[in-house]
């Protein structure tokens, strides 16, 4: 994972959005492409995991955020 702009956080409807860079989508996007033409190295294999579980605590975490947020403007 880059050191820098790894996550970036957007505004919707005055929610806080945590979501991937572009950088990391991209590489993401890479290590899938090669993944469906020639394979994955371990290590490869261990990075592409490691984006899904961010991806994982991603979705939870802008739940979170959105569910406090809507209960709190009520």
């Amino acid at each position: 994972m880059p050191d820098e702009g790894a996550i970036n956080i957007v505004l919707v409807e005055g929610i806080p959005i945590f979501r991937a860079s572009s950088a990391v989508q991209e590489r993401v996007e890479t290590l899938l492409a090669k993944h469906g033409e020639q394979g994955l190295t371990e290590a490869e294999t261990e990075e592409l995991d490691r984006y899904q579980d961010i991806d994982d605590y991603l979705s939870y975490l802008n739940r979170l955020v959105r569910n406090f947020t809507l209960a709190t403007q009520s």
